[in-house]
């Protein structure tokens, strides 16, 4: 998503697991995900695998899905 508020466009990554789930079970992705080893990937991948973490950690903490992004801190 990118914003443009300020003087400055800014461009923000999350994940919409409602829209990932429509081309593959996400316990299956997310088995195969958490098998990775992201020291040996550059830093978008690693990056991409961070946030996919993330979004499933709220969904198993019964959160609800992102309306609004959760920004990179």
């Amino acid at each position: 998503m990118r914003s443009y508020g300020g003087p400055i466009p800014r461009e923000r990554h999350y994940y919409r697991l409602s829209d990932v789930e429509k081309y593959i079970d996400l316990n299956q992705l997310s088995s195969q995900v958490n098998q990775l080893d992201v020291a040996g990937l550059d830093p978008e991948d690693a990056n991409n695998i961070a946030r996919f973490r993330k979004a499933m950690e709220r969904r198993a903490q019964g959160k609800p899905g992102v309306s609004i992004p959760l920004f990179d801190e």
